[in-house]
């Protein structure tokens, strides 16, 4: 267990959840972005055409990148619709002016790209006021951005206007003396590259370049489809195209590509969050602190010091922070008292899940704790959400001050328990729920033996294609595995079995 908690730890210290790996949907913007560097046209020739046209009515093509992105491939795939691009073209307008140069000049330089393809395609834009704009882009401000002033240039080319000549000199002037260590450094030995390539000049660019590419390619060092491709564009520019198409071959033909509509699925980066981190302090108890880093406790404290944050969220931060043997937690008893201080007297219906949750974090870092008292509600059976709150109560009886009395309640859930819990059924989330209540219902009639062999099936649940130790969410094996139920199985005896998950 300790090797899959550690691999859902972010850069930011904190941990994700297991279903933030689920690949992503297809996208055209993704999609659009290999197609220009993918040689072979592999990827426009195995476009669904109908998959992508379906998409496009959901699409909104008045934002730039969607544009953008339709208009590519529309030139590349056989059998697109025109209609949706010449319905979204006769409305086409510039973004707003952008206050940052930087993203002024990405505005221009998407739409001028588009204008140029258009043409392409025998639609006319009006282009009045994007030339306006390219105009008074302030050269010389732009000058120790080689990547802006090929955006600049490039621009320019697609709108047919002549550049300065201020402009080409700046640009035939760029160079590169260090290696790439931001996204924005990689845009700029890409510029330099294309530059050589139009004015037909060797480039200056530092020794190694092609290795220190490649590296940052191949071994996953970059995390954004942009930056990738741009890379992929200067490897096919410098003569390495070979390198490029192994690269789309391994990592994008195999894995990236979604099944039915051909497109592919975007790098989407899903930071470390402090409910997964609250989650994995509570799996690992006292192994946790084996799995943190050096971060984790600054950006547990970040998010408790943080007006974003609502205090459930500060609270789960504390009890983290605590378990991971910082003692700065006892600096931010305040929160744990606010929240005490928030706990009803009395919790209804609609209360009972907030509550629960914010008593199961309050009783991890305080052990005097005024419970409150539940009041009884109706839970038909036919409601499965309300079968749930059912569970949730008699599971956590001892968070309530009536606690003696809720052990016969809900007499329809307790005898559905000895069918709901003799195998995984959907949904899981109820089957779980559950299992974490069998103990906790006296009126059940369930005994010892059918505790064990609820046990024993439940591991017919165990494990997902990454995370072997962890308990999935649904019956399929290929359910992505879930923080929230694993915990929630903490309540099953012999649910866990740590020896050897160390």
């Amino acid at each position: 267990m300790i090797q899959d908690i550690l691999a859902l730890r972010d850069v930011n210290g904190l941990f994700r959840m297991p279903e933030s790996d689920q690949p992503p949907a297809g996208d055209l913007y993704a999609t659009a972005l290999y197609a220009g560097v993918d040689s072979s046209k592999k990827i426009v020739t195995d476009i669904n055409p109908l998959a992508v046209d379906q998409k496009l009515k959901t699409t909104d093509l008045s934002e730039a990148p969607s544009f953008w992105s339709t208009v590519m491939l529309e030139k590349s795939v056989p059998k697109l619709s025109k209609k949706p691009i010449v319905a979204a073209a006769a409305k086409l307008r510039m973004p707003a002016i952008q206050n940052n140069t930087g993203a002024e000049v990405a505005a221009i330089w998407t739409f001028a790209s588009s204008v140029k393809t258009l043409k392409e395609l025998s639609i006319q834009v009006d282009v009045t006021e994007v030339s306006k704009r390219l105009a008074s882009i302030n050269l010389m401000g732009i000058k120790p951005y080689p990547y802006l002033l090929w955006r600049v240039w490039d621009s320019y080319q697609s709108l047919d206007i002549k550049q300065p000549e201020e402009l080409t000199a700046l640009l035939k002037a760029s160079s590169i003396l260090t290696l790439p260590s931001s996204p924005e450094s990689v845009f700029d030995v890409q510029a330099v590259a294309e530059a050589s390539r139009v004015f037909g000049e060797k480039p200056v660019l530092p020794e190694g370049i092609i290795e220190h590419l490649k590296s940052l390619l191949f071994d996953g060092k970059v995390n954004e489809d942009i930056v990738r491709v741009s890379i992929l564009r200067t490897l096919i520019l410098l003569d390495h195209d070979a390198d490029a198409q192994n690269y789309l071959r391994e990592n994008v033909f195999s894995g990236r590509i979604e099944f039915g509509s051909g497109l592919v699925q975007p790098i989407i980066q899903r930071p470390g969050i402090v409910e997964a981190t609250y989650l994995a302090s509570r799996l690992l108890d006292k192994e946790f602190p084996r799995v943190v880093s050096s971060e984790t406790a600054n950006s547990l404290i970040t998010a408790i010091t943080s007006n974003e944050s609502d205090s459930l969220t500060k609270l789960k931060a504390v009890v983290a922070l605590k378990r991971e043997g910082d003692s700065r937690w006892k600096d931010h008893i305040n929160v744990v008292d606010a929240v005490k201080r928030d706990l009803p007297k009395v919790v209804t219906l609609d209360q009972l899940a907030e509550y629960l949750a914010r008593v199961d974090a309050l009783v991890q870092v305080d052990d005097k704790v005024d419970f409150a008292k539940l009041k009884n509600f109706d839970a038909p059976l036919s409601d499965k959400s309300l079968t749930m709150l059912a569970f949730m109560a008699l599971k956590n009886f001892s968070y309530f001050s009536n606690s003696s009395e809720i052990g016969s309640w809900f007499p329809n859930q307790q005898k559905m328990l000895k069918s709901l819990v003799s195998k995984p059924t959907e949904p899981v989330s109820l089957y779980v729920a559950g299992l974490s209540a069998m103990t906790s219902a006296s009126a059940s009639g369930l005994r010892s033996p059918d505790f064990t062999d609820a046990v024993s099936k439940l591991r017919d649940l165990r494990g997902c294609e990454k995370y072997k130790s962890l308990y999935r969410s649904g019956i399929n094996k290929v359910s992505p595995c879930s923080l929230t139920l694993s915990v929630q199985l903490m309540s099953v005896p012999n649910a866990y079995q740590f020896e050897g998950s160390k």
